[in-house]
């Protein structure tokens, strides 16, 4: 869903299509918490891969803990 959103941002119009519309209700949410630690530099915004490594570490931690795996 991140890669598309991000795909989907540098398409005009993009965002205003019901996919568009589905894709932002589900990413938006974590991109807005990320963007007040983190903001926009230069009109980029580096929620993407911030939202990236956030699921990674989640993951890695959530597989430690239930599967002894690291």
């Amino acid at each position: 869903m991140i890669i598309i959103d991000v795909i989907m941002s540098w398409v005009p119009q993009a965002r205003q299509s019901k996919l568009g519309e589905i894709v932002g209700k589900l990413v938006d949410p974590l991109f807005d918490v990320i963007d007040r630690f983190i903001p926009t530099i230069g009109g980029i915004s580096f929620s993407p891969i911030v939202a990236f490594f956030l699921i990674y570490l989640v993951r890695r931690l959530l597989s430690l803990l239930f599967f002894g795996v690291f």
